[in-house]
């Protein structure tokens, strides 16, 4: 006799998880140790297709994840620190940036620096004025001049910047792996 999955999840997942945080596991264990009981019923299924089918298939269920939850306990006991795994990369693990990524840093913006020089002042300000958050619109009424001439002049900027960068093999396009 086949189980309807679906519907044994929506109805006992739940009180399931709960079941397992009760006996000790954090939400998240729970959560992977319902998972991992409904694939294994999922499975037993398909292997006992001979066999009498069971008559309660909720306490079935639970015996699979106490038995899941056993086995957790007893990997954790063997190997202790998996449990702190995140805990620990987060803790020792060093988020500052690696010494070759701050001179590539570096070395990008002195030539966007020397790029920009290249550029007229009035092209220069609307790169600034963009950047600083305002809009095409609100540019070209800053600086009194046509909207599409503000669109087309921050393009000309940055295809300008795209271009030094590529041609140092500083940009993600040219960066040599």
């Amino acid at each position: 006799m086949m189980w309807d999955i679906a519907s044994l999840f929506r109805s006992h997942s739940g009180n399931l998880q709960r079941f397992l945080q009760r006996r000790g596991s954090t939400h998240d264990v729970a959560c992977d140790l319902t998972q991992e009981a409904f694939l294994r019923l999922i499975t037993s299924q398909k292997k006992d297709v001979s066999s009498t089918p069971l008559q309660n298939h909720k306490a079935y269920l639970y015996r699979i994840a106490a038995n899941l939850q056993i086995d957790y306990a007893r990997h954790l006991k063997t190997m202790p620190l998996t449990a702190y795994d995140k805990l620990l990369n987060e803790t020792l693990a060093d988020h500052a940036p690696l010494a070759d990524d701050i001179l590539i840093f570096n070395q990008a913006m002195r030539i966007v620096d020397q790029a920009l020089a290249e550029i007229p002042d009035a092209v220069r300000q609307i790169y600034f004025l963009r950047l600083d958050g305002l809009t095409f619109a609100e540019i070209s009424a800053q600086l009194e001049i046509p909207l599409q001439t503000a669109y087309s002049q921050w393009g000309r900027v940055m295809m300008h910047l795209q271009y030094r960068l590529q041609s140092t093999h500083l940009s993600p396009k040219g960066r040599k792996p």
